[in-house]
């Protein structure tokens, strides 16, 4: 089983200038999250909190977990 979760929406939500690049975020349990943009990685993290650490993430939380893939 793959410790790697993505989503890939596209065309969505708030634009900056490192959306262009794909991002990442690696949860301290060691799943690497990815998205195509900041705000599908942001979303793709909420998510894997909830479901694997029923925990509330906020979006400034992710973001500033978020890095260049």
């Amino acid at each position: 089983m793959s410790n790697e979760q993505s989503g890939s929406r596209s065309g969505q939500g708030r634009r900056r200038p490192h959306d262009e690049a794909g991002q990442l975020i690696e949860c301290p349990c060691g799943t690497v999250l990815r998205g195509e943009s900041l705000d599908r990685v942001v979303a793709v993290a909420q998510s894997h909190a909830k479901a694997v650490h029923d925990m509330n993430l906020s979006s400034e939380q992710a973001e500033s977990m978020a890095r260049p893939s």
